[in-house]
């Protein structure tokens, strides 16, 4: 995760104009190609290997992120993190929901909770399927 400073920081201070030998390339690409974002923060998060990323789900206050990606197997699974120092929250979603049989897919964060779906690869139901809250703090799981 990349936390970009709102400032931009230019390189070169040369003039180009219309007249000069470069005209031939415009000025708006040579400002876009001197204008570089400069990052504040980097913070690691997670290594997934043979997986696929579906989405990011940042918190309004954006100290918590959900990712939702695919697993080797093609099902949806979920991770949470701490944004300030990419820490994963340790929610024992793999413990309660098996990574084989259930795919669990983060929807939105509402104050402390992240809701999020459950349901079989085969589509079937049972006990296990709907939809939950997790307090992030408290890691309490809450069927809805």
């Amino acid at each position: 995760m990349v936390y970009i400073d709102d400032t931009l920081m230019e390189s070169g201070t040369d003039e180009i104009s219309p007249g000069t030998p470069s005209e031939s390339a415009s000025l708006a690409e040579i400002e876009d190609i001197m204008e570089k974002p400069v990052s504040r923060k980097v913070v690691s998060d997670d290594l997934l290997n043979n997986c696929k990323i579906e989405d990011f789900i940042f918190s309004k206050e954006d100290d918590n992120l959900a990712v939702n990606y695919k697993n080797e197997a093609g099902i949806n699974r979920l991770n949470i993190y701490k944004t300030e120092d990419g820490e994963l929250i340790e929610s024992n979603l793999d413990g309660k929901f098996s990574k084989e049989v259930y795919n669990v897919k983060a929807n939105y964060f509402e104050d402390e909770n992240l809701n999020f779906t459950v349901y079989k690869n085969d589509n079937s139901k049972d006990n296990l399927t709907g939809v939950y809250d997790i307090n992030i703090k408290s890691l309490e799981i809450t069927k809805l």
